[in-house]
């Protein structure tokens, strides 16, 4: 039998089970917990480590395995997350730490130490998760904001759900409808008010801590153009090489037409603003002409061709994808009066206790 480690999530004493595990194998996949379908999966890191004489005795297996690397199967099972040793097969019983992260999780034992016993037997690990202590609610207004109301009240879903009611459930992370509204109500007033990008969304598709995808009009593409072409500028064409993350939106897209959507070609746009709008535009090959037009859009904390500092800003969210905080961009970007009339809701702590 190999040994094999299983980590069940708590909290606050209840279970909180892993549903889903997606091509955990490589850096674009993870776990899905609470029915987030909409997003991509929480990325997952393990590290697996022998304590004193035993780190000598693992390491010494590991040097025997191809590349030197320690291999586990890892699996979900009745809300369980597993990681069952494959190369080396067995390990010596003794003592190892453990290390478990998962992207947007805040785990309070999420390092510690675990005894392997002789027997092979699973070892179980309680894992407590500590709350997000933020709500975020939709308020009334959203109703009376006609062109932001028609895409949350329309046919867009989220996780299965229509985005109103979506916006309204405890279960998905505030972050991501934080990043969701936020970008609603920066495309409700960019370039202005009365001439807003929001008008060319025509499905919302995804919505993660960082970013949301998006069906768009063919013609946000021109418009985009035609802002670059502005002696003003207030949209500018990136000259260089998107980061690869951009391109992830693909696999969603490739679902209906795989041959296509590994030929379509990929512009960005990025606001001369700070916070910045970037929206990446997925443009069809020319032998699809009914082929649809999506967009990768999300807001930049600043604008690397704008002045130094912003540069620094957004190389770091590079660094560390998905960590800009939209709770905490709220209150930057209610300090704008107009974009503010856009912002449709309220950041609430939960009680504790």
């Amino acid at each position: 039998m190999n040994e094999k480690v299983v980590f069940r999530f708590l909290e606050n004493g209840r279970p909180l089970p892993v549903e889903d595990l997606v091509n955990v194998e490589d850096d674009r996949g993870g776990v899905v917990l609470n029915g987030e379908t909409s997003t991509w999966p929480r990325g997952v890191r393990f590290g697996f480590e022998g304590i004193g004489a035993f780190k000598a005795g693992l390491d010494s297996l590991r040097k025997q395995t191809p590349n030197g690397k320690h291999q586990f199967k890892v699996e979900v099972r009745n809300g369980t997350l597993s990681f069952a040793t494959v190369n080396p097969k067995r390990i010596p019983t003794g003592s190892y730490s453990y290390k478990l992260r998962i992207a947007d999780l805040e785990i309070e034992n999420g390092e510690g130490r675990l005894q392997v016993k002789e027997d092979g037997a699973p070892v179980e690990v309680e894992l407590n998760v500590r709350p997000e202590p933020r709500r975020v609610r939709p308020t009334d207004s959203i109703h009376a904001d006609q062109l932001i109301a028609g895409i949350v009240n329309g046919n867009s879903r989220l996780d299965g759900q229509r985005i109103i009611d979506w916006l309204g459930d405890d279960a998905p992370r505030p972050k991501r409808k934080a990043c969701l509204l936020n970008i609603l109500a920066k495309l409700s007033t960019t370039p202005t008010e009365e001439a807003p990008l929001i008008t060319f969304v025509r499905e919302i598709f995804f919505a993660d801590v960082d970013r949301i995808y998006a069906k768009v009009a063919p013609a946000l593409l021109d418009q985009l153009r035609e802002l670059d072409d502005d002696p003003r500028q207030p949209f500018s064409k990136d000259q260089g090489p998107l980061n690869a993350g951009h391109f992830k939106i693909r696999r969603l897209f490739a679902q209906k037409d795989q041959g296509a959507a590994q030929r379509y070609v990929f512009q960005s746009f990025r606001q001369d603003a700070q916070p910045s709008l970037q929206i990446v535009v997925a443009i069809p090959p020319d032998d699809k002409p009914g082929g649809g037009f999506y967009a990768d859009i999300d807001i930049d904390l600043g604008n690397p061709k704008r002045d130094l500092a912003g540069f620094f800003i957004h190389l770091g969210e590079l660094i560390n994808e998905g960590q800009t905080d939209h709770l905490k961009l709220n209150k930057q970007l209610k300090k704008d009066m107009i974009l503010s009339r856009h912002l449709h809701y309220s950041i609430d702590e939960v009680p504790t206790g």
